[in-house]
């Protein structure tokens, strides 16, 4: 089966091919990931290759697309799609062409406006610090409720999973979402295939190549540190980047970067945020020496 994923960067698709393998390797299915970014939709010959992807796929995913040069021909292609479309996190033209099982976000009359589309509208992506904390909280909320409830609104429930999912983008994370993908709306997998919650990630996080996970508070990666009997002479280094840079594995460059600082005896000291806001990131974990 194929997917088609298009985002703004590249930073998931590593993560996603671990995730196709891996569900290759637990469950006999191939996945096909076809992944675009804005580079990949200029020339001709590149809008025949995107057109071609998304008329065989099984499902189209996307995030974070806004450039008016590509969303509106992105758009007219979405229009034409005949599998599940959902898009995230994007220019509401494209969160317009999302429809999964019965959930439809496709222009409707006026006289068929919902109560339901009006809350919907504080998933467009607004303007100003903190968007997408106030988005996932929306969603954290929501989803607790929605996974109980039978049709339409368990279309909803993966609209708002796919954030969840996405946002927290592990390998892990990514085949959850790839396998509840499949198992609602690839037919012949209907209860046959795990659905299982996203594994719960720190927003705001410390990291490190040796350790198994982030660490939500600095106290927590300290007693880490302890443990492993670092031991540093030339003083600390702080390092800044992107949540999913982080945690989607694309990330082999910073890891040598600490080690190389680490093998001149100074700690290295690295940490993510959910946005290009870093202040929340550096006075948690780098206000206090």
């Amino acid at each position: 089966m194929r997917f088609v994923f298009m985002c703004i960067e590249a930073n998931n698709a590593p993560a996603l091919r671990q995730a196709a393998a891996a569900i290759e390797r637990e469950h006999g299915l191939r996945l096909v990931i076809d992944f675009f970014t804005p580079p990949d939709m200029h020339s001709t010959t590149d809008w025949e290759r995107l057109a071609a992807a998304i008329a065989r796929a099984d499902f189209v995913f996307g995030s974070m697309l806004f450039g008016e040069e590509y969303v509106r021909p992105l758009s007219d292609l979405l229009a034409k799609a005949s599998c599940p479309v959902c898009m995230i996190m994007s220019s509401p033209s494209l969160i317009k062409q999302t429809r999964i099982g019965k959930f439809d976000l496709r222009p409707k009359p006026a006289t068929e406006q919902s109560a339901f589309r009006q809350w919907l509208s504080q998933f467009q992506p607004k303007h100003g610090h903190g968007e997408i904390q106030r988005q996932m909280a929306l969603v954290r909320g929501l989803s607790n409720v929605l996974k109980f409830l039978p049709g339409k609104a368990r279309d909803i429930h993966t609209y708002v999973m796919a954030h969840q999912f996405w946002a927290a983008s592990t390998p892990e994370n990514l085949r959850r979402l790839l396998l509840m993908l499949i198992e609602r709306y690839v037919p012949g997998y209907k209860g046959k295939l795990p659905v299982l919650d996203p594994q719960q990630i720190p927003e705001i996080g410390a990291f490190h190549p040796d350790a198994p996970e982030p660490f939500a508070a600095l106290a927590a990666y300290r007693a880490w540190r302890r443990k492993q009997r670092h031991r540093f002479s030339s003083g600390t280094v702080g390092l800044l980047t992107m949540r999913p840079f982080a945690l989607s594995g694309n990330r082999a460059h910073l890891d040598a970067l600490i080690r190389a600082l680490e093998a001149r005896g100074i700690e290295a000291r690295a940490a993510y945020s959910p946005t290009l806001d870093m202040r929340a990131t550096v006075e948690r974990f780098f206000t206090d020496p």
